[in-house]
């Protein structure tokens, strides 16, 4: 595509050529790609371009691509979207991975995104930890966020209000 000019300003061609890329697992191919479409064709990067890279990495489990797409994505001012914070958040539950998980977790609050599986995640790899206290704190995050907890959340909540007997949070389900 590049050889028949295909690709100079046309940022579609060159999502396509990524999602090759990164069906290959390219990630160097792709990462020059990224670079191409900046500074040589102009083009401008948004959260699609770099959800496709994250997909790969999340439904193959490879943290440390999927990491480092993020943190470009960060980098190059493209805000996230829920899709993004979603299979970001899929992949730190699959990999147990806390600390990206809380970095993820802390930028969708700071873009004012309320992705109801982030919630969910972050509670559950708490729980899973043993850090119940974490996860009554995101409880009360998804209230002050206005978010209506999922299955899963109702679960924990019912939970903690079986082994805490608080009345307060029963109306939340």
């Amino acid at each position: 595509m590049r050889r028949n000019g295909k690709l100079k300003n046309n940022a579609d061609a060159y999502k396509v050529v990524l999602r090759v890329l990164a069906s290959k697992e390219d990630w160097v191919g792709a990462n020059l790609l990224l670079q191409e479409m900046i500074l040589t064709s102009e083009c401008e990067l948004d959260s699609k371009t770099f959800n496709q890279l994250i997909y790969v990495c999340t439904k193959r489990r490879i943290v440390v691509w999927g990491e480092k797409w993020f943190r470009l994505m960060l980098q190059s001012q493209v805000p996230p979207n829920t899709s993004t914070i979603g299979m970001l958040m899929s992949l730190y539950q699959k990999t147990k991975n806390l600390t990206e998980a809380e970095f993820t977790f802390s930028c969708m609050r700071s873009c004012n995104l309320h992705c109801v599986n982030a919630y969910s995640v972050i509670i559950t790899i708490y729980t899973r930890l043993g850090l119940h206290y974490k996860s009554e704190e995101i409880i009360d995050l998804m209230d002050l966020d206005g978010v209506l907890p999922n299955l899963e959340n109702c679960w924990f909540v019912s939970m903690h209000i079986a082994r805490k007997g608080s009345l307060r949070r029963r109306n939340q389900c």
